[in-house]
């Protein structure tokens, strides 16, 4: 799994081919590259890794949103709230752009019911079955143990936390989760295949 600002950060291309849309509304947050100091590691992982990135836009109707953001970095997290503050700024710039070429409008009692069908028709993920592969059957059962104590089917985000923590064990030396669907049941399996530091 790569976070898709390493392959894709300005994925135009993607929203045109899979949704054809009338319009893209786009927002260009990047900087430019960043020059990778000869002592800084992390800065030349980041420049080998990430792709050089055109910010451009297909449609002539299509309309870009360019914050102010030369003086933050990446990783500059205590910046947040100026970054959104830019983004905000630059967006009511061209607000009645937007209002234009975007004429249809929904009252917002409209959208907050139409939202709420939605959410009432979505059923949660639930996981009936772990298995795990790759260890003995006593080592399997202590994995097993950690993330679902119970034979009833358990919400998703309900094992992230146990999931976490398994990942912190000590004994634990890699861990590769996949989730099966089953179509009989409606239910997901959790599958791992784990190798350990030591026995268990």
């Amino acid at each position: 799994m790569f976070d898709g600002g390493i392959y894709n950060n300005f994925p135009s291309d993607v929203m045109l081919n899979d949704f054809e849309p009338d319009i893209i509304i786009g927002v260009n947050a990047g900087t430019g590259p960043e020059l990778a100091g000869d002592d800084n590691i992390l800065s030349q992982f980041k420049t080998m890794i990430m792709q050089s990135q055109v910010y451009a836009l297909p449609g002539i109707d299509d309309i870009m949103i360019s914050p102010e953001l030369s003086n933050i970095s990446v990783f500059d997290f205590n910046a947040s709230k100026a970054a959104i503050d830019s983004g905000y700024a630059a967006t009511m710039r061209v607000m009645d752009d937007i209002k234009e070429k975007i004429a249809r409008r929904k009252p917002v009692d409209e959208l907050n019911d139409q939202r709420l069908l939605f959410l009432q028709k979505y059923k949660p993920v639930l996981v009936d079955k772990i298995n795990v592969l790759g260890v003995n059957s006593a080592k399997a059962d202590y994995i097993k143990k950690i993330l679902k104590n119970t034979n009833e089917p358990v919400r998703l985000k309900q094992l992230k936390p146990y999931y976490f923590k398994l990942i912190a064990d000590e004994n634990i030396r890699s861990i590769f989760p996949r989730l099966t669907y089953n179509e009989q049941t409606g239910f997901l399996r959790y599958g791992f295949i784990r190798k350990t530091r030591k026995a268990i």
